[in-house]
C-alpha cells in the first residue's frame, strides 16, 4: 500500500492509499510523525510498501522527515513529486516549472480531475494564499501569492506588539500595563482591538479574492468558472466571499494520489 505526503510549510498530512482517512500534524507535534504513520497503518490493518511526498516545507524538515522513514520504513522507496509542465490535463504556465509550488501543482491536478473542461480559480489558504486560474482546455494562465491572514497577523503585530492577541491571567501583561480582553466574536465590525485585526486581515484577504474573481469575469474569455478553495484556512474564507466557492480542505493530497500515477 503507498503512503501519500503533503509536507506543507505549517503542517504534515498523510493518508494511505488513495481513499484512506486524512491525517495531520503540525510539525511543532511532528518529532515522531513516522512512528504516527506508522500507527494508522496499523490501526487501519495495511502494510506501507511505498511513499510518495510532495514537500514544499523547509529543507530541514525534509531531513527530518527522511531520517524518520529511514529508522521504521528502511526499505519502502520515496517518490518525490515535482511540478511538471504538463501533467494529468494541465500546462503550466510558469516558464520554469521548477519555480512554480508543488503544493499548486497538487492542486491544479486536483482540480482538473474534479472539473474537466472546465475553466478553474484555485486557491490555497495555508500558511500563504495562492490563486491560479486554469481554463477550460486546462491551460494554467498564472496566479498570484498573498500572506495568510495569520502572516498578515504577525506580520503587523510584529510592528505593533499591543495589537497582539489578549493575554490570559498567567501570561506576562504587556509593557504598557494596559489589560488585553479576550477576542469576541466578529461580524462586519469588532469592539476589541485584537478582534478588529482579525477581522481586518480576513476582510483584506477577501477583498483581495474578490477583486481576482471579478476581473476574470469581466474577461470574455473567461465569464464562467468554477472557485476551489483549498487548505485550513479555506473555511474562514470562502464566507466573505462573492463568489459560490466549493472548500476541499485537503485538496492538495487529491491532487498527490492524481498526479502520482504519471510521474512513476
Amino acid at each position: 500500500m503507498k503512503c501519500y505526503v503533503d509536507a506543507g510549510n505549517s503542517r504534515i498530512k498523510w493518508q494511505i492509499g488513495p481513499k484512506g482517512s486524512v491525517h495531520a500534524l503540525d510539525w511543532s507535534e511532528a518529532a515522531d510523525w513516522a512512528a504516527a504513520v506508522l500507527q494508522t497503518a496499523q490501526a487501519e490493518g495495511v502494510v506501507i510498501r511505498r511513499f510518495t511526498i510532495a514537500a514544499v516545507a523547509a529543507p530541514e524538515r525534509c531531513a527530518h522527515m527522511l531520517s524518520q522513514l529511514a529508522g521504521i520504513y528502511p526499505e519502502a522507496p520515496i517518490q518525490w513529486l515535482k511540478s511538471r509542465a504538463r501533467c494529468c490535463g494541465i500546462r503550466l504556465g510558469y516558464p520554469d516549472p521548477s519555480q512554480f509550488g508543488v503544493d499548486r501543482f497538487c492542486a491544479l491536478v486536483a482540480a482538473r480531475g474534479r472539473h474537466p473542461d472546465q475553466a478553474v480559480l484555485v486557491i490555497n489558504a495555508g500558511t500563504a494564499v495562492t490563486l491560479d486560474y486554469m481554463n477550460p482546455a486546462g491551460e494554467h494562465a498564472g496566479g498570484v501569492i498573498m500572506p495568510s491572514v495569520h502572516a498578515m497577523q504577525v506580520g503587523l503585530t510584529a510592528l505593533a506588539p499591543n495589537l497582539g492577541p489578549y493575554f490570559s491571567k498567567d501570561a506576562p501583561r504587556p509593557s504598557s500595563g494596559r489589560k488585553k480582553t479576550p477576542p469576541r466574536d466578529v461580524g462586519y465590525l469588532a469592539i476589541d482591538t485584537h478582534s478588529a485585526l482579525v477581522l481586518g486581515c480576513r476582510w483584506m484577504m477577501a477583498a483581495a479574492v474578490n477583486q481576482m474573481a471579478a476581473a476574470l469575469r469581466e474577461d470574455a474569455a473567461t465569464p464562467h468558472f468554477q472557485v476551489l478553495i483549498g487548505g485550513g484556512g479555506g473555511g474562514d474564507l470562502r464566507p466573505l466571499l462573492d463568489v459560490a466557492a466549493t472548500h476541499a480542505p485537503n485538496l492538495v493530497l487529491e491532487g498527490i494520489v492524481r498526479a502520482a500515477r504519471q510521474q512513476r
